[in-house]
């Protein structure tokens, strides 16, 4: 049986609401009440864009006919641009916390108390909250522009107009959440914001489908809460991030490019779209 894509993310967020329900009564409920709430303004603003503007949506999970995998990639080459930028951004503005220690505590932004269960915790950071926080700031973004006439597509996403009525405030908003609600503070909050505005551009970039900007937050997510987990991945500083970098570069780089014969990678891929990968 087919599923229309546009259900998908009807389907996916039913899942994740019973699993974040189970979260709340058994494990944590804060954590299970804050996104359960996130989960609800995410369906709320999918409805009201349907009715509001009386169109198919632009942006929504899986709305491009590409496989999983190749959308994974994208999401982890966004991961790398995340870990690099922030990298930078703290040499240039905090320059005693420039470490890959710094990058990963700001981006394990939801840290709940590994009291109950581990892996129900784990399974909560790494895949529920990027689905759901994803999915209502893409919501979000979408509803925002076609207030204001903007399209969240490749060619829309270079306007001024884009730049500063959706991809500034928003990143600000996303910041200004992690700062109220987890105790983020100075250049923690940038690394956040750098991280929104890099998920706007990856679902603008993928025509609308969120799943690239998912796997991004996926990543960020799980690379970070594993790490902290096992603590001996936090224990480098500044030159860290040049020994875990490649790590990731090469597998995804290797899938994601297209190498013909002595010319080696054809830029055109980069500009008509990606090789289809088989899964």
């Amino acid at each position: 049986m087919k599923i229309d894509k546009y259900l998908w993310e009807i389907i996916i967020g039913f899942i994740i609401f019973f699993g974040l329900l189970f979260v709340t009564t058994n494990s944590n409920q804060s954590l299970g009440n804050t996104y359960l709430l996130f989960l609800g303004g995410a369906i709320g603003l999918y409805f009201a864009t349907k009715l509001v503007f009386d169109k198919k949506l632009d942006v929504t999970v899986k709305k491009n006919d590409t496989s999983n995998l190749q959308e994974f990639l994208y999401g982890g080459m966004g991961w790398v641009v995340l870990m690099v930028a922030s990298y930078f951004m703290l040499k240039f503005a905090d320059p005693s916390r420039a470490s890959i220690g710094t990058i990963f505590n700001s981006l394990n932004a939801a840290n709940p108390i590994f009291s109950n269960s581990v892996i129900i915790n784990f399974i909560v950071i790494a895949f529920f909250i990027p689905f759901t926080e994803t999915v209502l700031w893409g919501r979000g973004v979408e509803f925002v522009g076609d207030l204001i006439g903007i399209k969240i597509n490749n060619q829309g996403k270079n306007t001024l107009k884009f730049i500063a009525i959706i991809v500034i405030p928003f990143a600000a908003l996303f910041a200004i959440f992690h700062a109220t609600s987890k105790g983020l503070s100075g250049s923690s909050l940038l690394i956040v914001g750098i991280m929104m505005v890099i998920t706007i551009y990856l679902i603008a970039m993928r025509g609308g489908d969120m799943r690239s900007a998912i796997a991004l937050h996926v990543f960020a997510n799980a690379i970070a809460s594993i790490l902290l987990l096992s603590q001996g991945g936090l224990t480098f500083g500044v030159s860290g991030i040049q020994n875990l970098i490649p790590i990731f570069i090469i597998p995804i780089s290797y899938n994601l490019f297209k190498i013909n014969g002595e010319k080696g990678i054809k830029s055109a891929d980069l500009k008509e779209g990606l090789p289809s990968i088989q899964i």
